[in-house]
Formats: structure tokens, C-alpha cells, sequence
């Protein structure tokens, strides 16, 4: 029946999710996580096999197992070697993910209350289109903001998509800022501190992406998404943390064993 007039749900909602391992059509064994439907969720409690059955006969996975069956959403994952947190899916048979970063950022102390500046300056901007449309705030020396700064700021940036733990996150926008590198410096000073502040958003723990259009980049840059599939990922661990971070405990999700093995 029709959910748009007599109303119910449009999709199936997942509960959670499980690591699954099938068989693919050219015949070799693949792992990937799948979201578990919320419509279930009893009957799975009650019958290991009826999860089996759902994706065997629902998503079409031949000689499917469940090689672990509860995995939360907002699970810390650590894929080849960058931490991130399971948000979502993209919708049940999809190819992708939904993740968000896990690192926290982090920058020399001096750089820290220049970033605060541009930060600032940004409220202000929004402070003011409350009242005023079109308002164009001029920078000023009393803001301690300059072209200068702000290039080195960019190229700190690059550094940290290039040669830091951040080289490993998906969607990693380092190749536009190079290629850009020029139209950012030719940039107005405070189109800059726009660029930057939207830069930072690559960078912080929040399912959040980067208009990056003023260095003709996208207006969504650094939507964050993983293959279901990670069979082909260098390394792919679930982690389980303490609620005082001091304990953890990492599973291989590329090795481990059925649960009921």
C-alpha cells in the first residue's frame, strides 16, 4: 500500500549491524557489513537462523554466515589504519556505508588561536546576515588576520592530508587543495578565512562536509562512506573501549571466526 497515503515506512529500517561472510559470483568468499532490519530484531533474538534467512533470500547473498551478528551503530572501526565511527547505510543491498571521523584533530599551539580568529570572524559574518542580508564584513587589522596566515594555515592543512594519519581517511580532499593551491592564494583575504573554516570541517568528529566551491572544488567535499564490502581493506578492526578509555579490545573483523565455531 501506498506509505505516502495511508503512512508507515518507507524503507527498512536497520537495528544494528553484522558481519556477514558469502560467496560472490565468481566464486570466492567475501566479508562485508550489512545493517540488520529493525523488523526483525525479536525473531533474530529468538532464531540465529532467521538473520541468515534475510539475507539469503531478501538481499540475494549466496550460502551466506554470520560471522558476527551485533555490531552497533556508532561502533569505533579502524580501516586501514584511520578510526572511524559506523553511522549508517546508504539503504539495505547498497555498496556503501555511512562513517564519520574518529580522529581528533589537533594543531601547534600558535596555530590554535589563529584558527580561533577565523573562527570568530566567521560567527561574526553569521552574527550579522541575521540582520542584514547582503552584509560584507571588511577584515581589519584588529582581527590579526592576514593573507599570509592564512597560507600557511592552508599549507598545514595539506601537510595533514599528506603526510599524517589523515592520508588514510576516506574521501581525503588533499588533491584538490594542491591542485588549487593558487586560486586559494589569489583568493580575497576574507574568501580565505571562508575556505579555512570549511577546510576545518574535514578534520572534526562530525557527520559534517566542506563547501569547497570558492577553489572549484564541491560544495558537499569529504562526504565520508565505506565499500560494505572489506574484504579488499588492508585491515578492518571493530573496538571495544572502556568507558574510561584505558581497556580496549580490538577484533579483526578480516579473521575472526563464526560465532558459532
Amino acid at each position: 500500500m501506498d506509505v505516502n497515503k495511508y503512512g508507515g515506512y518507507k524503507g527498512i529500517t536497520p537495528a544494528y549491524f553484522a558481519l556477514i561472510e558469502f560467496t560472490d559470483k565468481k566464486g570466492s568468499r567475501q566479508r562485508l557489513l550489512e545493517a540488520v532490519p529493525l523488523y526483525l530484531r525479536a525473531d533474530i533474538d529468538n532464531d540465529s537462523n532467521v538473520l541468515r534467512d534475510f539475507y539469503k533470500n531478501v538481499l540475494g547473498l549466496e550460502n551466506p554466515v554470520v560471522i558476527l551478528n551485533r555490531i552497533k551503530k556508532n561502533s569505533l572501526l579502524k580501516i586501514n589504519g584511520f578510526l572511524i565511527h559506523l553511522r549508517g547505510t546508504t539503504g539495505f543491498s547498497a555498496s556503501q556505508l555511512k562513517v564519520q571521523n574518529a580522529v581528533e584533530f589537533s594543531l601547534p599551539h600558535h596555530m590554535e588561536d589563529y584558527v580561533k580568529k577565523l573562527e570568530n570572524y566567521e560567527k561574526h559574518i553569521i552574527a550579522e546576515r541575521g540582520s542584514t542580508k547582503n552584509s560584507q564584513i571588511k577584515i581589519t587589522e584588529w582581527d590579526g588576520i592576514s593573507k599570509e596566515k592564512n597560507l600557511q594555515l592552508y599549507d598545514m592543512f595539506i601537510n595533514k592530508m599528506e603526510n599524517t594519519i589523515y592520508k588514510f581517511r576516506p574521501a581525503n580532499q588533499v588533491s584538490n587543495l594542491k591542485e588549487n593551491r593558487e586560486v586559494f592564494n589569489s583568493l580575497a583575504v576574507e574568501d580565505q578565512c571562508s575556505v579555512l573554516n570549511q577546510v576545518l570541517m574535514l578534520f572534526v568528529c562530525k557527520p559534517v562536509t566542506a563547501n569547497l566551491s570558492l577553489i572549484k572544488g564541491s560544495k558537499n567535499a569529504g562526504n565520508m562512506a565505506l565499500s560494505k564490502i572489506i574484504s579488499n581493506m588492508r585491515s578492518a578492526y571493530l573496538i571495544h573501549q572502556s568507558v574510561t578509555g584505558l581497556f580496549e579490545q580490538k577484533i579483526d573483523l578480516l579473521k575472526v571466526s563464526s560465532q558459532k565455531d
